[in-house]
């Protein structure tokens, strides 16, 4: 099951139908930032609805913009970024410390390899493949975010191309 949503620009076929006539440099000039500033209260929805253990699955949150350069085609998604994971050697312990919240943690976590399992929930089983004992539900921290924010994130990316455009038209 896909945690991916996919938005294209139809609400605003004008916009739209301007967007492709300017040349593909000034269409990642425009769209980058749009792209950018639209997923802003998306991240913030997710940070502030991520569950708190360690902390250390709220502070990797991040959003990333990528652009295609032949295409045109410009992403950006919301979910957990790399380098935030802490290494513990097996029978030691490591000291979290995230803001002012301090953990003690026994084994390595990563929080790229258990945000689905957060997200979707999962099987209780005390070994790999042993008997299952019972289920964790998922918190849908991330589809809430998004659910509560994608209307107000294609209001801002519809804005930021408004102004992107017209700043570029009187561009030299």
């Amino acid at each position: 099951m896909p945690l991916a949503v996919d938005i294209k620009l139809m609400g605003a076929p004008e916009l739209r139908n301007k967007l492709n006539r300017l040349p593909t440099l000034v269409q990642k000039r425009v769209m980058r930032p749009a792209v950018n500033f639209a997923l802003t209260p998306m991240n913030a929805a997710a940070k502030r609805r991520a569950p708190v253990e360690t902390g250390l699955l709220r502070q990797s949150l991040g959003k990333k913009i990528k652009q295609y350069a032949n295409s045109g085609t410009t992403w950006g998604a919301v979910g957990v970024r790399k380098g935030f994971g802490v290494k513990v050697a097996k029978g030691a312990t490591a000291t979290v410390r995230v803001g002012k919240r301090e953990t003690v943690i026994e084994s390595s976590r990563d929080p790229r390899f258990y945000v689905h399992l957060v997200e979707l929930g999962h099987k209780i089983r005390r070994k790999k493949r042993g008997p299952v004992l019972g289920f964790r539900k998922g918190t849908r921290f991330l589809t809430k975010a998004y659910e509560a924010t994608k209307d107000i994130a294609m209001v801002r990316l519809v804005q930021k191309v408004e102004k992107g455009i017209a700043k570029e038209a009187t561009r030299k």
